[in-house]
């Protein structure tokens, strides 16, 4: 059984799929999305306990994702990701008053998320 159900969102290949393989030989189940639709189709088609969600993306800005998603899922913790955090003040506040659990940075070290994955579920690492 999976530690925890975790969804990533970001239009970047390949950090989908950093994620996908780092956190599912730590025992979790994790499914990725590259875009608004899909990621709000996963969010309306399974529960997940932790999200990852981009905050520049195509469509729609991960803000305005994460407000579909917190009706669909309002228990999900959502940790939103941006490479641009001196140009997404705005995006950020408007995320806080929605409820996201915490704004990470990128560039980051895959290893160091675990931590934060522990952290966000309330379990210790095994």
């Amino acid at each position: 059984m999976a530690r925890a159900n975790i969804l990533v969102v970001d239009d970047e290949p390949l950090i989908g799929t950093i994620f996908v393989e780092y956190l599912q030989e730590r025992g979790f189940a994790v499914v990725k999305a590259s875009a608004a639709g899909e990621a709000l189709q996963q969010a309306n088609s399974g529960l997940y306990d932790l999200i990852f969600l981009d905050i520049k993306m195509p469509e729609m800005d991960g803000v305005e994702i994460l407000e579909e998603i917190k009706k669909l899922q309002p228990a999900a913790r959502v940790i939103l990701m941006t490479g641009y955090w001196d140009q997404t003040g705005y995006l950020r506040k408007r995320a806080e008053e929605i409820g996201v659990y915490r704004i990470l940075e990128k560039p980051f070290d895959i290893a160091d998320i675990l931590p934060l994955i522990e952290e966000a579920l309330g379990t210790s690492p095994e």
